[in-house]
């Protein structure tokens, strides 16, 4: 289960993008369940599977309201302080932004599902992280 200053980009597309996204014959992007129409992307993101998801999201979050620091928006996240980061992300209009994300923008079931190697067992040091 997702825990804010736990669960890493990995854990985040193991445990949810992975299984919203299974078709009978393999899977599809994220991006493809939404079917969003969206301008193309304002900017594409790089990350490592081993950080905090939710660092990930608050460093996007950072950059379409301008802040140079991403700690303070994590924390709101992470506390579910989503109403001020949404009317900011409105007053700047930045609210409907595309960001170019590989976990939601490729068909990780062509991805890492084949070769990232497995999910740590339940249970272990490595999987709490």
């Amino acid at each position: 289960h997702y825990g804010p200053w736990r669960s890493t980009t990995n854990d985040v597309v193991r445990q949810a993008v992975i299984p919203l996204t299974r078709k009978a014959h393999g899977g599809v992007a994220f991006a493809t369940v939404l079917g969003s129409d969206s301008a193309p992307a304002k900017c594409m993101v790089t990350h490592t599977w081993s950080n905090l998801f939710v660092d990930l999201v608050a460093a996007v979050l950072a950059d379409a309201i301008g802040s140079d620091e991403y700690a303070s928006i994590a924390t709101s996240l992470a506390a579910g302080e989503h109403e001020d980061l949404a009317n900011e992300l409105q007053a700047k209009d930045m609210f409907h932004e595309s960001y170019w994300i590989c976990a939601f923008c490729i068909n990780q079931h062509a991805n890492i599902c084949g070769g990232f190697g497995p999910e740590p067992l339940p249970g272990t040091a490595a999987h709490e992280r």
